[in-house]
């Protein structure tokens, strides 16, 4: 499973897919398997079940075409993470691993020009909770 952030600030369903169909060209729509809401667009904590999970395709995320993608909405480089996020996360998380055994997390923070899911993300902790960190993740 890889966990991964938006990068804005609001999370409107409408425009993330807009966003990644007319400029990204993923047919599909959203990049995830799963996206929950920071209450800027979508509710807070809410998960939303992406059309990739619901036909079982591969993830449209970079790097993470053979993973369970899990994103947050919101920009964790300049705000931190809403408890109720994190509750819905980890509440995800222990759902997938129920049904599907134990799956490391693996938290995409790749360089470049926005780290994802960010600085005040808190990769560490979840990392302790679910998994290793990935070759070359910090």
């Amino acid at each position: 499973m890889r966990v991964h952030s938006t990068g804005t600030l609001v999370g409107d369903l409408e425009a993330l897919e807009d966003y990644q169909v007319r400029v990204r060209g993923l047919e599909e729509g959203l990049a995830w398997h799963f996206l929950i809401g920071n209450g800027q667009g979508l509710s807070l904590g809410e998960i939303f079940i992406g059309p990739r999970w619901k036909k079982q395709l591969a993830s449209g995320s970079a790097g993470a075409a053979e993973a369970i993608s899990i994103c947050l909405v919101g920009d964790f480089n300049r705000t931190t993470v809403p408890r109720s996020q994190l509750e819905a996360l980890d509440e995800l998380l222990e759902f997938l691993r129920a049904r599907l055994g134990v799956i490391p997390v693996d938290i995409h923070l790749e360089g470049g020009r926005r780290p994802s899911p960010g600085e005040r993300f808190p990769a560490a902790a979840l990392r302790a909770a679910y998994g290793t960190p990935s070759k070359g993740s910090p």
